[in-house]
């Protein structure tokens, strides 16, 4: 999970941000 968050905190600055938030909420099950 934490690699996720990670992940998530690279792809802030980028457009691409709210895929990676919701592939990663799917991910964790919410």
């Amino acid at each position: 999970m934490g690699a996720l968050l990670e992940i998530i905190e690279i792809y802030e600055d980028s457009e691409q941000a709210r895929s990676v938030r919701i592939a990663a909420a799917r991910a964790l099950g919410e």
